[in-house]
């Protein structure tokens, strides 16, 4: 199949894991033809004031332990490409693979919704913070899909990881689903629960779901083909958050749990 990926210029989750998929897609005789780059989106949040957010609800200690992480990651790929000669940034990760990185603004502009459809793409797979229209749902040949941090139905929304733990009701999971106008609404292909990473960090937990993105997503193509059948784990019901709030983490960290 004829795989594009949408996401934003991160690294600390993403990277590395991406690195991976684009190995295990060639591997497995699917092609990459392209990587589109967004601009980061946090719900409303755009920017500089998605930091201000962390800052604000998650408070200072949190945001000085991200920003170290975020430095020590830069430090880290420095000396990987340096001694190593491993990819440096999206770009340099392209290169390696020989697969076109397209940085744009909107994913539902009517150009990017042309070079989908023009380069007779299969399937997109989403992993950003952007809403996608319905005329770039209907420009992939079969699906897109889009991995999410909760056992659907269950935590639709935003943080999903940081509610299913002040909850409590069900596992940590992730799901692969097929996106559709209503947010992660659409239909489920695969499933994973963390039951065994209990009591880590909201941090530890979306760094293995990114871990897994790789094997959870070529199992979904699989599944998309009809070489495997669905994994879904049904017992969740269906719900939906936006955006903690300061008095939101403050009930996590009552209940023992912390950011990171």
């Amino acid at each position: 199949m004829r795989i594009v990926i949408f996401t934003e210029e991160e690294y600390t989750f993403m990277f590395e894991p991406f690195r991976q998929l684009l190995r295990d897609l060639k591997h497995a005789g699917h092609q990459t033809v392209g990587i589109f780059i967004f601009p980061a989106i946090l719900g409303k949040y755009k920017g500089f004031r998605i930091y201000l957010y962390y800052l604000k609800t998650f408070g200072l200690s949190v945001f000085v332990k991200l920003v170290i992480m975020v430095l020590g990651e830069i430090i880290r790929r420095f000396f990987r490409s340096f001694w190593n000669k491993e990819p440096y940034n999206y770009r340099a990760l392209g290169k390696e693979f020989g697969v076109p990185i397209i940085y744009e603004k909107n994913p539902n502009s009517s150009g990017v919704v042309g070079w989908v459809q023009e380069n007779n793409v299969d399937v997109i797979f989403i992993s950003f913070g952007h809403i996608i229209k319905n005329p770039l749902i209907h420009a992939a040949k079969i699906a897109v899909v889009n991995k999410h941090s909760a056992l659907l139905p269950a935590y639709r929304g935003l943080f999903p990881v940081f509610w299913t733990l002040l909850e409590g009701k069900i596992s940590v999971g992730s799901t692969v689903h097929k996106v559709v106008s209503a947010i992660d609404a659409g239909e489920i292909l695969f499933q994973r629960s963390y039951d065994h990473l209990e009591n880590k960090t909201v941090f530890c937990y979306y760094k293995q779901i990114y871990s897994d993105l790789p094997s959870s997503l070529l199992r979904s193509l699989e599944i998309l083909e009809g070489k495997r059948q669905k994994e879904m784990i049904v017992n969740t019901l269906p719900s939906y958050f936006g955006l903690p709030s300061r008095a939101d983490y403050k009930r996590l960290l009552n209940k023992g749990y912390k950011f990171i």
